[in-house]
């Protein structure tokens, strides 16, 4: 029964993942018949497996949802943003439930009974009694005239954002009238020359003229209106003679007649998400509750295989057991023209054993992205912003254990993009962008490693401030002069921040330092780039896999060691004469001198002496180091085996392998070395 248990556990997870993403989906498509029949299958399908495996919480919980989407399907119900950020707040409740054996803490407990009695029969009919009173109640109306003048696009007044704004207001229809054109040698390119007519039904009216903020009072008319009442509307006629030049009394009754057929055609329209009156801040103080207590780890330690996988990895085996017989028959004979064959043939299969096993380990990135968009909903609606999230390279693959590790450096780094980052929607608009801002996650493959680029179009990072800062606080004499790339590299010194204030999504100083050591943990790198007013861009570098890496077998005294091969930028011999220069702390390399770490020094080995020394040329970020080895013996595959107790306090060596010999080699973590030199 465990077994099937830890089965059940591990397909719930993938079904709260789906559900999670086709709230997401709803909450922009709130219309869309299949995305609410999809959550309510998910719904029923958790409730149907829940009891069998005891987690009676989660079946109660998808029960109670359940019940809703079956009425919102039937068209009994209106989805409205209440349901959608309570069933945001189960979703946390039923992975919380997962990972804990059904079991709920006290304040999780409240909130568990108020979802079951929001949830209630009694409940869902009077929210839509109010649903379909709010549905038949007349929107407001307003007629707006939109009348720029010459100088608006000298002004830097973006009308395309202006227009979009009305679009996100309520339903609406928008038409382009043209004035009298000048003649063509009279016309100016700068100069504006039309006018919109723009019809809106919106239950938002007091965001209306916010919308024109940046217009001057002569260059836009609001008028509300009645749709059956128009073509008795006065004022609307006399604006319509004014303001568009009908001198026939007859052309202008016309118009208002259209405009009528378009305001009726306008009203009969359904709005799909009615928001009713709810406790706003009620439910935001639910939402805090749960986040706070749901920081649980959902990462899951198995990994999904497709069976194409486990037939190849079958036969590999198969062969290798069949080259290890005829191993062993050829050694019985002592025929070794035959067994350089074998040899060649085991090292053949391998590899391919080795590739297949880790791609088995390999898992997409968008099994985290969806807790990425739940963020990014999350933020915006508690930031008040705009947020579009824009995914590239999505299934691009890292090893199971990075994937699992990475996860909270790219929620604080995507919660600083949108927290420092995207400008509010005012902000934007009078800069002269769309109000909406954009955070995009990019993933690709580039050589044995992994970048990922976490961009926002927002306020960017002004390096000076960050010196400054720098400064003040003691991080840097203001004496020293530092690149552009080091000043943004300040960011993620322990302690350091920008923000004036400390709120509840950052501020503490805390953060990014614990960031950029995550990342080093996982044998990656991090750079930060920005740019005033367009935005900032924050890349990781990752390796495929911690569990084997190409890396240099190089000897120093009596002890062997391994060199990830990513940072190995030359290897060179140098004689006794470009020694003595090297003595001096510094090794002249493609005609400049390069600091030269005496690695016997740091590591307390006794370096063999010769005539010829062998150097390895080191880089890292943009700079280069120097290493002199006693031995260099090629490039090596290295399987990498933890260290032990012993071994907790070292600063230079991330683990160790096993050489064909038999011997051991330590691997040194080039980042650490670097650091302590």
């Amino acid at each position: 029964m465990e077994e099937f248990k830890k089965k059940f556990i591990e397909d719930a997870k993938d079904l709260v993942n789906e559900l999670e993403t086709s709230l997401l989906e709803l909450e922009k498509s709130s219309d869309n018949p299949q995305i609410i029949e999809k959550v309510f299958r998910t719904m029923h399908t958790l409730k149907g497996t829940a009891g069998m495996y005891g987690f009676d919480n989660v079946g109660r919980l998808t029960h109670a949802l359940e019940n809703i989407y079956d009425e919102i399907r039937s068209n009994k119900l209106l989805l409205d943003i209440d349901i959608l950020q309570n069933t945001f707040i189960s979703v946390d409740l039923i992975n919380y439930l997962l990972t804990s054996d059904d079991q709920l803490d006290e304040n999780l407990k409240k909130e568990f009974d108020r979802i079951i009695q929001y949830a209630d029969m009694a409940e869902i009919e009077k929210r839509s009694e109010i649903s379909k009173k709010q549905e038949s109640e007349q929107s407001n109306f307003f007629y707006v005239l939109l009348t720029p003048n010459t100088s608006t696009f000298k002004r830097g007044v973006n009308l395309e954002a202006t227009l979009e704004e009305i679009q996100e207001l309520g339903n609406y229809q928008i038409e382009i009238i043209k004035r009298n054109l000048p003649n063509f040698e009279d016309f100016e390119p700068t100069n504006l020359y039309l006018n919109w007519e723009i019809l809106l039904a919106t239950e938002n009216a007091e965001s209306i003229e916010d919308v024109f903020m940046f217009f001057l009072e002569d260059e836009f008319i609001i008028l509300p209106i009645q749709p059956a009442q128009i073509e008795k509307n006065k004022e609307l006629l006399s604006l319509l003679k004014n303001k568009l030049l009908y001198k026939d009394e007859k052309e202008a009754k016309q118009h208002l007649k259209e405009i009528k057929e378009k305001a009726e055609a306008l009203s009969a329209e359904k709005n799909v998400v009615v928001e009713l009156i709810v406790e706003e801040e009620k439910r935001k103080e639910s939402i805090k509750t749960v986040n706070q207590l749901l920081h649980k780890s959902t990462t899951q330690d198995s990994v999904r295989v497709p069976a194409t996988q486990l037939d190849e990895l079958m036969n590999l085996v198969s062969e290798l057991v069949i080259i290890g017989s005829r191993l062993e028959l050829f050694h019985a004979e002592q025929n070794y023209l035959l067994m350089d064959e074998l040899v060649e043939n085991v090292n053949k299969i391998s590899r391919n054993f080795r590739d297949i096993v880790l791609n088995i380990r390999l898992v997409p990135l968008n099994t985290i992205l969806v807790r990425l968009n739940r963020l990014v909903h999350d933020l915006a609606r508690d930031l008040d912003k705009k947020i579009d999230f824009v995914v590239e390279g999505a299934d691009t693959e890292l090893d199971k254990t990075i994937i699992n590790n990475l996860e909270g450096p790219l929620m604080h780094i995507i919660r600083n993009s949108i927290d420092h980052g995207i400008e509010t929607e005012k902000e934007r608009i009078a800069k002269g962008k769309s109000p909406k801002g954009i955070v995009r996650f990019i993933a690709f493959y580039s050589g044995t490693n992994v970048f990922i680029q976490v961009q926002d179009d927002g306020k960017g990072i002004n390096p000076d401030v960050i010196h400054q800062i720098a400064i003040e606080k003691g991080f840097i004499d203001k004496s020293i002069k530092l690149s552009r790339k080091e000043i943004y590299n300040l960011i993620t010194l322990p302690g350091f921040t920008t923000a004036k204030k400390v709120t509840e999504i950052s501020g503490r100083g805390v953060g990014m330092d614990v960031v950029k050591q995550n990342i080093s943990d996982l044998r990656g790198e991090i750079e930060i780039d920005s740019e005033i007013d367009l935005g900032t861009s924050v890349t990781l570098k990752l390796p495929l896999t911690l569990s084997i890496i190409d890396s240099l077998h190089v000897k120093l005294s009596n002890q062997n060691l391994i060199i990830p091969l990513s940072f190995i930028d030359s290897c060179e011999i140098i004689n006794e004469e470009k020694k003595i220069t090297a003595i001096q702390n510094n090794y002249e390399y493609n005609g400049r001198l390069i600091p030269l770490i005496n690695l016997a020094k740091v590591l307390s080995l006794k370096q063999l002496s010769s005539k010829k020394s062998r150097i390895i040329v080191l880089q890292y970020t943009d700079k280069h180091y120097a290493l002199e080895v006693d031995q260099i013996f090629g490039e090596h595959q290295a399987v990498i085996k933890p260290l032990g107790e012993v071994f907790g306090n070292n600063n230079l060596f991330s683990g160790a392998t096993i050489l064909g010999d038999g011997s051991l080699a330590f691997i040194i973590d080039v980042i650490k070395l670097l650091k302590e030199y």
